[in-house]
Formats: structure tokens, C-alpha cells, sequence
């Protein structure tokens, strides 16, 4: 038999008495039992429906939401560029589009983005309103 052979073959047979089972602690960390994984949560667009309405730093809108509490959504808002134009994207976790087309109501509160945003930029703000999924 050739080299190659024979190590590809111990390879194999050693592969088949090894458990991945087991803890994996690694020198100088800290192991603690009962501690939940939290994978990071990406926040998607919400898609406005039927415009918006922004009174008194509350944007108010409706958006799709499946008899879900839109509440769920832990929506919050963040500022993109699209070349030289400011936008307003709403975000929010657990984005399910449904089929049904059922639209509720919701409101964000908007003062504190008002507050830190300079004033040159709240001049040419736009709200995404559609934003294109990927």
C-alpha cells in the first residue's frame, strides 16, 4: 500500500473512536455551567405601508405584521447614506413577511434620534420607506 493510504486509513479508524461530546475549555478561560448561548439578533427594515406621519417626534405608520404585536419587533431607527442623502431606516428584530398582506398600526418615538442628529442633516432627512430587501 502506498503512504497516503495507510494514513488516510488510521485517519479514518482513528476518527471513529473520537467523541465530540465533551466540553472544549480552552487554556485560561472560564467555564461556567447553565449559561444560555445569545446569538447576536440582526435588526431588519421594517417596510412602511401606506406612508407615514411624523407629529411632534412620533412617526406613526402601519406596517405588515401577521395579528403578531408589532410591540415584538423592538423597532429602532438608524441613519444611512445612500450617496449624498440621508435616511431614516426603521429596524426591527423578528421580521416575518407574511402573505396574508394584514397591515396594524404603530408608533416610534423619535425624539432622541431628532435630539443627536445635527441640524444639517434632519434638513435633507428622508424616512426610507421602502427599503429593498436582500
Amino acid at each position: 500500500m502506498k503512504t497516503i493510504k495507510v494514513i488516510g486509513l488510521l485517519s479514518l479508524l482513528a476518527s471513529s473512536f473520537v467523541s465530540a461530546n465533551n466540553t472544549i475549555i480552552f487554556s485560561g478561560s472560564y467555564h461556567h455551567e447553565n449559561v444560555p448561548i445569545t446569538y447576536p439578533k440582526t435588526q431588519h427594515p421594517i417596510s412602511l405601508v401606506g406612508g407615514y406621519n411624523i407629529t411632534n417626534g412620533i412617526l406613526s405608520s402601519n406596517t405588515y405584521n401577521c395579528g403578531i404585536d408589532v410591540s415584538d419587533y423592538n423597532m429602532t431607527t438608524t441613519l444611512q447614506w445612500e450617496a449624498t442623502k440621508p435616511l431614516l431606516v426603521v429596524l426591527g428584530d423578528n421580521l416575518i413577511m407574511c402573505r396574508s398582506g394584514s397591515t396594524g398600526p404603530f408608533e416610534l418615538d423619535l425624539t432622541q434620534f431628532i435630539e443627536s442628529t445635527p441640524p444639517h442633516i434632519l434638513d435633507h432627512l428622508e424616512v426610507a420607506n421602502s427599503y429593498p430587501f436582500n
